[in-house]
């Protein structure tokens, strides 16, 4: 089982963003390949391939996944997850100085707002709103207009090893993978977690043995 997730620049839709990852229909046709369908071929990518692994049943839901979304801050159901992109406050365009704000999520009518950025970049990876020359937030028939910059994707696929070495016939059974009860007489596990004090490194300390 591999999951892989990232974030891409690449396509201002969602479909595009397919076609880099795993078009369909292209296995006949090498140089439209995307990241999944040389993960599929992966004996034709080099001259003497013989791959142990082969992608497994990547046409079954239950095996094969790829969810893509805009980087979205303001839909809980598009926000990525932690590690795609930094935090970063920024001071909104027309205005000229920035003001402690509450919310990460801020974007209009306030002196500042945190973004996403690219950690290289620095480029802005969020979706945000498209501002006027004084800093109004510009409007189409009556909505908002939003500019998208980055995509996230989440990518869950199985491999099959098909050089796997066979499995012992009997199991092996080791005292060391269970918890064992003390029995020494004199011996207490504690039943609270121990309050650290002040400045300490928050270990527990062993139980009090009675003598």
């Amino acid at each position: 089982m591999l999951t892989i997730i990232g974030y891409t620049p690449y396509g201002d839709k969602i479909t595009e963003v397919q076609e880099l990852l795993d078009p369909h229909g292209v296995d006949a046709k090498r140089d439209k390949w995307g990241f999944v369908t040389r993960l599929a071929h992966l004996d034709d990518l080099v001259e003497d391939g013989n791959s142990p692994f082969k992608l497994y049943k990547k046409a079954e839901k239950e095996q094969f996944s790829l969810n893509i979304k805009e980087v979205d801050l303001k839909n809980s159901d598009s926000t990525p997850p932690e590690g795609i992109g930094v935090w970063e406050e920024r001071i909104p365009k027309g205005t000229t100085a920035a003001a402690p704000s509450s919310s990460r999520l801020g974007y209009v009518g306030t002196q500042s707002e945190w973004a996403l950025v690219d950690p290289m970049t620095k480029e802005t990876i969020n979706k945000v709103p498209v501002l006027s020359e004084d800093g109004k937030q510009v409007l189409h028939q009556g909505l908002p207009v939003f500019q998208v910059n980055d995509h996230w994707f989440e990518l869950n696929l199985k491999f099959e090893w098909t050089e796997a070495p066979e499995p012992p016939k009997q199991t092996v059974t080791s005292p060391y993978g269970s918890r064992l009860t003390p029995t020494t007489p004199g011996t207490s596990t504690p039943t609270t977690t121990p309050s650290p004090s002040s400045g300490s490194s928050g270990r527990r300390s062993a139980p009090d043995l009675d003598m």
